[in-house]
């Protein structure tokens, strides 16, 4: 028997963020009412609808069994579509009491129907969608057990301006009110079933959790949502993506990548109640430049650089790759990798101009210093006094959004955090769409800034560089020079600098060994420097050591210093070194 994974931390439950805004107001609608506002007098049926019950619950996602069984009663009765796509008359061979299927077409706001009574050529529906709820007419005198898988088919559902009526995907006994969090800025109305109330209830915004009556949701429960406009709704369905390795990784190496990809997907369902769409990510594990690439399936783009992505990782609406380096040690670097690829994902899926942005004027620091956010704060949010001191660094390696996009980005991400709660930036990227089709009518970023911050852009990068000089102190410049034993310059070299004891920033020496950076005076500096392809630590040496294993102390270099490193390491030697290439 087959269960479903469960994410690291789990155990402790979807309890949404004690910092999220809280008191769940109710409005008890009943049932003609509702549904006569709602939908007239197209479906009369309607008006006696009763939700299956799900036979099978369970404690927890790995110990529920593969399937499970929905309880159908004479009559109406509701029940969410999780499994995938099929023709409308499989459910008629499947289930032979079913009398009449109605599903709610949201971009007509209107009922479609089936049924296999009525010639097929005057059906308005013909197949049935995961994410879709289903009204079923059963026929008969006695109740109907239907047994349904429980692992959903995707965890992508589309929301069209109106009334939805859809499914939910995840796992049993989530809090609506941590549920809705997934949808964003645009709910207006939720209403859910109540089998107490032979109805629905209607819940008012902005739901919050000071009533202890917050109702949870069963897995396949349905759901009428109204949103102003379209949004992608990414559930959190508990389900881990595939999971590929493309190298030589140990049995450890590829536990750690599990892990850290559990511990991600837990932490973004928590913080931001999303999950990127299992059913359309892969994710990966590579070992060489030539495996990534061969990946890919393409020749290497402009913009890929060997010596930073065969140590890093990339992440894409469909694709997460990752070094399988990262993951040796349990307490390497893996996590904050993992997470930073992954809040690409969900990016670039909340949004789909994702990559047509990518190619327009859209600055980098809000693509880069998101992720970058996410991957000090996954390490340390639960520490307000650390946390404050992180972004502190962060904020002294570079003087400008530009210069420092990744880093400094973090920075401006956690201003507009502290205004307007972490799950702001998501928002944004649900605001982008792509081209209108019909007026060609292209993407207007720094309107949807105005939107998701109620701040037009301009003003904002005023406020931002006051507080990046508060906190940042005086901005230098540091240049750093690399040459062999007999004088020559080391080109295409990686020199890593830490800042603080925490922030790491890497770089590329030039023709003439060179490397500049922000110089933060009273600031602690380590600085180490490789060969281009510095996947293992053996390969590096770190400024200050004389052999391997020699222990490094920091640095405290004064504003706008110069270092001149010469004869840093004899190459010979380096190469001689296990590992190194």
């Amino acid at each position: 028997m087959s269960t479903a994974p469960r994410f690291a931390g789990q155990e402790r439950g979807y309890s949404p963020n004690a910092s999220s805004p809280g008191a769940l107001k109710r409005v008890s609608v009943s049932r003609q009412r509702f549904l006569r506002r709602l939908i007239a007098s197209a479906l009369t049926l309607c008006v006696v609808l009763t939700l299956g019950a799900a036979v099978a619950s369970g404690d927890g996602a790995a110990e529920q069994p593969e399937t499970y069984t929905v309880r159908l009663q004479p009559g109406g009765n509701y029940v969410g579509w999780t499994e995938a796509a099929a023709p409308v008359d499989s459910l008629f061979s499947s289930v032979p009491q079913i009398q009449g299927v109605w599903a709610w077409d949201a971009d007509q706001q209107r009922f479609q129907f089936a049924a296999p009574a009525v010639p097929a050529p005057l059906w308005t529906l013909r197949d049935v969608a995961p994410g879709m709820s289903l009204v079923l007419r059963i026929g008969g005198e006695r109740p109907v057990d239907w047994e349904r898988m429980r692992r959903p088919a995707q965890g992508t559902v589309e929301l069209q301006s109106g009334w939805n009526l859809v499914s939910w995907l995840g796992r049993d006994g989530a809090p609506l009110d941590w549920v809705v969090r997934g949808i964003g800025g645009s709910l207006e109305r939720v209403g859910l079933w109540s089998e107490e109330g032979q109805g629905f209830d209607l819940h008012e915004l902005p739901m919050n959790r000071e009533s202890s009556a917050t109702p949870q949701l069963a897995f396949g429960a349905a759901l009428w949502v109204k949103v102003s406009r379209p949004v992608i709704w990414l559930q959190p369905t508990g389900v881990l993506p595939t999971i590929q390795f493309f190298g030589e990784a140990s049995p450890q190496t590829q536990e750690n990548f599990r892990s850290a990809l559990e511990t991600t997907l837990f932490y973004f369902a928590d913080t931001f109640a999303v999950q990127a769409d299992p059913a359309t990510l892969k994710v990966t594990a590579y070992g060489t430049y030539q495996q990534y690439l061969d990946k890919i399936g393409t020749a290497a783009p402009e913009y890929f650089e060997p010596s930073f992505w065969t140590r890093g990782g990339w992440g894409s609406a469909t694709d997460l790759f990752a070094h399988e380096s990262n993951f040796a040690a349990s307490d390497g670097p893996g996590l904050s990798l993992m997470v930073h690829e992954y809040a690409h994902v969900v990016q670039s899926q909340l949004s789909p101009a994702y990559g047509w942005l990518d190619r327009q004027e859209l600055p980098f620091w809000i693509i880069e210093g998101q992720a970058e956010w996410t991957e000090h704060h996954i390490e340390i949010k639960d520490d307000r006094s650390e946390w404050n001191a992180r972004v502190r660094s962060l904020a002294s390696t570079g003087p400008t959004l530009d210069d420092a996009p990744y880093t400094v980005g973090a920075v401006a991400v956690e201003l507009l955090r502290r205004e307007h709660g972490p799950r702001a930036m998501l928002e944004y990227w649900r605001l982008l769409t792509t081209p209108d089709a019909s007026t060609g009518q292209t993407i207007d970023w720094r309107q949807a800034f105005h939107q998701a911050f109620a701040e037009n852009y301009a003003s904002f990068l005023e406020r931002f560089r006051e507080y990046h000089a508060d906190i940042a102190g005086d901005i230098g410049t540091l240049t750093l020079k690399f040459e062999d034993g007999a004088g020559a310059p080391l080109a295409g070299w990686t020199v890593r600098i830490w800042i603080g004891g925490s922030e790491n920033r890497f770089y590329i020496t030039d023709e003439q060994g060179l490397v500049e950076t922000a110089l933060f005076a009273d600031r602690m500096y380590r600085i180490g420097y490789g060969p281009e392809n510095p996947a293992l630590s053996d390969c590096w040496f770190e400024f200050g050591e004389s052999s391997p294993g020699v222990g490094f102390e920091p640095v405290q270099l004064g504003h706008s210093d110069r270092l001149d490193i010469v004869e840093v390491v004899d190459l010979e030697s380096l190469a001689n070194r296990a590992g190194c290439e």
